[in-house]
This record gives C-alpha cells, structure tokens and sequence, in this order.
C-alpha cells in the first residue's frame, strides 16, 4: 500500500467518471467484486476504451485504502501522460527522426527506469512501459528522476509482443 499511498486518489463512481471525462489519465481502478450500478458499469467501459488495469478487490481493502464513502470505487491518477505508440512512431518517422526504442519489462524499481538512456548514452526518443508485467509509474518515481519521466515519451502497452510486432 505504501507505493499507493504516493499517488493521488479518486474514490467514488462521479468522481472517477468525471475524471475519465476531464482527460485524467488513471493509472489502476479497484473495483468492489461484485458490485453491480449503472454507474460502475460506466466504470468499467471507460477502463477498458482507456486500456486502464482493473482489479476486483473486497470492501475490506477499499476501506483500508480510505475510510471515506468510496462507494466501491477507489481509483490511482497516473503523475504522466502516457502516449500511443501507434501515434508516436508515425509522428516521429513525421519529423525525420529514425525511432529508437527501449523496450522495458518487468521492471520493479521505475526509479530506475529515467536513468536508463543516459547510462546507455543513446539517443532514445520513445521507451515504453508494459502495463501488465511491470509496477506503475509513481509520484515517487517522477521526483526521483528530477520530474525526467514527464519529459519523455512513455507508452503503456497492453501486450508487449503486439507493440514490438507494430
């Protein structure tokens, strides 16, 4: 939870909504199992056009989560905006740039994860993340790598082997 704890919160099914509405990008929802309302439905169908993680979860852990009226819902805002890689490489192949990728996953500490082209010392211009193998990219790991991470192009993907394949 501690990790969680680092990242702004959403809790309620309006507020997510709205959230999703105003562009927010949303790095996990939970979900109360079972739970059932027009309004988690909405939930769930902009989680997955937004290719956003779910995750079914107890009310005990939504209440250790917070105390406050959740109403089932408990969602993380993600500190970055991700991008599209299918945008991406056309707009940099666009600008006369040859796409140089870092293809990260599994990566357990995204503090690391900023450091990487300047230890490569390569010209990187779009490294993406793996959404299912890999932690989130926290707060935490923005202020680590000295607000870096908003300067780069990062591409949440939903199967690594589809996005290397395009």
């Amino acid at each position: 939870m501690k990790e969680q704890e680092l990242q702004e919160m959403i809790f309620g099914t309006r507020p997510l909504i709205e959230a999703y509405n105003a562009g927010r990008e949303i790095e996990k929802v939970l979900l109360l199992k079972g739970g059932k309302s027009p309004q988690m439905a909405e939930i769930i169908a902009l989680a997955r056009a937004h290719d956003t993680p779910m995750q079914y979860v107890p009310v005990e852990k939504l209440n250790r989560i917070t105390r406050k009226n959740h109403q089932g819902v408990v969602a993380f805002i993600s500190p970055i905006i991700y991008q599209f890689i299918e945008q991406l490489i056309p707009m940099l192949y666009e600008q006369g740039k040859e796409p140089f990728i870092i293809v990260l996953d599994r990566i357990t500490d995204v503090r690391n994860f900023e450091a990487l082209p300047d230890r490569l010392r390569l010209p990187v211009h779009m490294p993406f993340w793996c959404l299912h193998a890999a932690r989130p990219i926290t707060a935490d790991a923005v202020k680590a790598s000295a607000g870096a991470l908003s300067q780069l192009a990062v591409c949440r993907v939903e199967n690594l082997k589809t996005a290397i394949d395009f």
